[in-house]
């Protein structure tokens, strides 16, 4: 697994809708494969739904700019072309990682619930409702302590086709003790809750040291 950081140019990346679309073109070689298994499966009548097979994390969003991102990918990115690499590939590992291992963690993410009336998504509100949402997604390798930050992002807008949207991203950040390592891996390369197509779900640790994490 690797962690870089890239810059997209705004002419690029103005519209959060075509992020996703955009970061594929860092891998062509796993595009083309991924598109070829979708058509060949349309041929049959048959749909497929493909795992995650990037994350990213927005470091930086500014309109007439463009996007910093830090992005998590099993393969090297492809940045030539229209894409700037800042930092990396670096290696991602967790060798250092072991259950009951207490570590710093930072999550964007997008709390949401399903509103059955309707079968609409939407957004978790209060601190105790978010921590409580975050508790059940990593209740399965880790436990938060009692000192989670909560700080809810600018609303992210964008459009697909004629229709408008918004993402209320929320960034948790504090320290969680690790309970089952494999799973973690496991979480870690899939990410943590929707909207991973809007920079949602990238979930970054390291070694806790006390107050110097924050």
């Amino acid at each position: 697994m690797y962690l870089t950081r890239v810059f997209i140019p705004w002419r690029l990346c103005q519209n959060p809708y075509n992020w996703h679309k955009r970061i594929w073109d860092l891998f062509p070689a796993e595009s083309e494969r991924r598109n070829k298994i979708k058509q060949e499966k349309e041929a049959i009548g048959e749909s497929i739904e493909l795992p995650s097979y990037f994350l990213f994390h927005v470091e930086e969003f500014q309109a007439g700019k463009g996007l910093t991102m830090l992005l998590q990918s099993p393969d090297k990115p492809d940045c030539t072309g229209n894409y700037q690499l800042l930092n990396g590939p670096n290696v991602l590992s967790y060798s250092w990682l072991e259950d009951s291992c207490d570590v710093h963690f930072i999550l964007t993410a997008n709390p949401v619930k399903m509103k059955f009336a309707d079968r609409n998504r939407v957004p978790h509100v209060g601190e105790l409702n978010l921590v409580n949402w975050l508790s059940g997604k990593i209740n399965a390798f880790g436990i938060l302590s009692n000192e989670t930050l909560v700080t809810p992002q600018a609303p992210l807008f964008f459009r697909k086709g004629n229709s408008a949207g918004k993402i209320n991203a929320v960034k948790f950040e504090g320290r969680m003790t690790i309970a089952a390592t494999e799973t973690f891996k496991q979480a870690a390369f899939n990410g943590i809750g929707p909207a991973k197509a809007f920079g949602c779900g990238l979930l970054l640790i390291k070694p806790w040291s006390g107050s110097g994490n924050r």
